[in-house]
């Protein structure tokens, strides 16, 4: 019977896989809004053209006064947050 509470989902109740997204929070300089941001750490990067880094480029447009605000974060090999540059707004903590 095992193999039919597996199919019909009676074996209990399963665990969420853990959340693999890197939070932030950034602020317009113009008008001082607040954009959250979420990366997914396994979809979202791409490797550098050397291989030895990743990276991730993301445009933010602002609801209240839509200026465009550009993220660039780096990571190691093992995607740990190495940088982060913003242009047109600032990273809140």
């Amino acid at each position: 019977m095992g193999f039919l509470d597996a199919l019909f989902g009676r074996g209990g109740a399963k665990k969420a896989p853990a959340d693999a997204g890197i939070q932030r929070t950034v602020r317009c300089n113009r008008c001082g809004a607040l954009i959250n941001l979420r990366i997914d750490s396994r979809n979202d990067l791409s490797l550098n053209d050397e291989g030895t880094a990743f990276f991730v480029r993301k445009t933010l447009v602002d609801s209240t006064c839509f200026t465009r605000i550009e993220l660039e974060m780096t990571f190691d090999l093992s995607r740990r947050e190495t940088g982060c540059e913003v242009r047109g707004g600032t990273l809140e903590q």
